[in-house]
């Protein structure tokens, strides 16, 4: 299976099962190598016969629960996940899974009281904590979306973690006016990028931030490095192409925003479709932050022409 002989790891397998019909971590791991080779049906065939045998294994349900979802059976997902909590309801993450089976269903409300509790339970969970307020924001509640942001820099605006400070820096770049605090957002997203100045997704959100905070120019100059340090399938380059279009019309660059914007709509289309047909995942957040990011560029863009006011340091604010 490692090695990627899924064939060879089936017949294998198969004969473990033909030896010991009762062991149980063959039908496991039988049906990861049926995942892997996209063969779900029989990766849930596989993880019905291990509850059957350990109705009380609790990882088998969120197996089959995650199998589930990627087949878009949503309820069938939800039943495994609410199972699994049943039987570890002190454990954050089955909250969480069943979270993003509502955020799938668009059951906003429902997702925002799972992932409540995983902050119940983790409350010094930084990534909890930006789940929560990511939802907010999709579930259409700014409001709660700021103070959850205001919570996040609260516990972890002194941070030394390179993590926790990208994650709320990260953040706060999701929707407009997320906080008032620009300098304790700025200098997180510096740290974080600082300290990883190769890694895409932090010298990303620097640019995303820099662009909240009005410093357009510098903006541009960090997104177009990270565009430039894109190599990673499962990264999201809309996300910085985005901000280069909203960044590019503020300094009346029409012909770059224009681009960039073009650019930035047709991978998220071919994204969504993809994920739609099965072919590729696109996680819930990256997917809700693409498409406020599409709705924000695009107004402003129809908008015309930008003359921001500038703030002290002679840089332009983001127009409100």
């Amino acid at each position: 299976m490692n090695q990627k002989d899924y064939d060879k790891a089936l017949a294998d397998l198969s004969e473990s099962i033909r030896l010991d019909p009762g062991f149980v971590v063959a039908y496991d791991a039988r049906s990861l190598v049926h995942r892997r080779k996209g063969d779900l049906d029989k990766a849930i065939a596989d993880l019905d016969e291990v509850i059957r045998l350990d109705p009380k294994g609790v990882q088998a349900y969120v197996s089959r629960g995650e199998v589930q979802a990627l087949k878009g059976k949503y309820d069938k997902a939800l039943a495994d996940f609410s199972k699994a909590i049943e039987l570890e309801p002190k454990n954050p993450w089955r909250w969480e899974r069943r979270g993003v089976i509502y955020v799938r269903q668009g059951k906003w409300d429902a997702a925002i009281a799972d992932q409540s509790k995983v902050v119940q339970l983790e409350p010094t969970n930084a990534c909890a904590l930006a789940w929560l307020a990511s939802a907010r924001l999709g579930a259409g509640r700014p409001d709660e979306y700021r103070k959850d942001f205001a919570e996040m820099l609260r516990r972890f605006g002194q941070t030394d973690r390179p993590v926790h400070a990208y994650l709320v820096a990260a953040t706060c770049t999701v929707g407009p006016d997320a906080t008032a605090d620009w300098p304790s957002v700025v200098a997180l997203a510096e740290k974080a990028a600082n300290r990883n100045p190769n890694r895409w997704g932090y010298v990303c959100v620097l640019g995303a931030v820099l662009y909240r905070a009005g410093r357009f120019e510098e903006a541009v100059q960090r997104l177009t490095q990270a565009d430039q340090l894109a190599k990673d399938d499962y990264l999201v380059p809309a996300e910085p192409w985005f901000f280069l279009a909203m960044a590019h019309h503020r300094l009346g660059h029409g012909e770059e925003s224009k681009k960039w914007l073009g650019n930035a709509v047709a991978w998220t289309e071919n994204a969504l479709r993809e994920h739609e047909q099965g072919v590729k995942e696109f996680p819930w957040i990256p997917a809700l932050k693409v498409k406020l990011l599409r709705q924000e560029a695009e107004a402003l863009l129809k908008s015309g022409p930008v003359n921001a006011p500038q703030n002290k340091e002679g840089q332009q604010k983001p127009k409100p």
